[in-house]
């Protein structure tokens, strides 16, 4: 909690960081800083910048194992769970264009964890999963894989200039060929 300096000796470089948490942590640790205020080094965030890095590779891994046919969204939650995405967007876009990054990142990481992996995503999944024996109709099955596959591709997209490695790596997997953009960095 002191101001670096090279006279000093104390400057950190970010190189073990790299290293120990991968780019992507390191990132996540830059943009939560928010514009004006001095940023403590602590190593907690970059935990938890590697933590959500690996939870949306998991999650993504899931929703992308789920292959079958993508029907119009329009079972009941998956409904509302495209009006809660729409209005995530919504909010990181205007804290984007007002340059609060900090506040993008925070919006689009708290849905992430709270509506689309503890809730949506654990919602969803008995709909979309194909178990031997058991019918699911394929209406509420299509509406399911096609919500759970817009969630991941608007999430990835919101993630992508703070956590730009695995998003592209998870881009690369089906969006990239599904929407034409090959890199994530360039889709709108």
């Amino acid at each position: 909690r002191k101001k670096m300096s090279k006279s000093q000796g104390n400057v950190i470089t970010p190189i073990h960081l790299f290293d120990e948490h991968g780019v992507d942590a390191v990132r996540y640790w830059a943009a939560s800083a928010r514009l004006g205020a001095d940023t403590a080094f602590d190593d907690q965030m970059f935990k938890i910048g590697r933590r959500l890095t690996t939870k949306l590779f998991n999650a993504a891994k899931f929703v992308l194992s789920h292959a079958g046919e993508v029907t119009p969204i329009t079972h009941e939650l998956d409904r509302s769970f495209v009006q809660e995405l729409r209005e995530l967007v919504q909010k990181a876009t205007a804290a984007q264009d007002d340059f609060n990054f900090a506040q993008a990142l925070q919006d689009t990481e708290s849905f992430f964890w709270t509506h689309f992996t503890d809730t949506y995503l654990e919602l969803a999944k008995p709909r979309a999963w194909t178990t031997e024996g058991v019918v699911v109709d394929p209406a509420a099955r299509g509406s399911a894989i096609a919500a759970l596959r817009l969630g991941l591709s608007v999430l990835l997209r919101l993630f992508a200039p703070v956590l730009p490695y695995i998003t592209e790596e998870i881009w690369s997997w089906a969006f990239a060929e599904e929407t034409g953009h090959p890199s994530i960095h360039k889709a709108p």
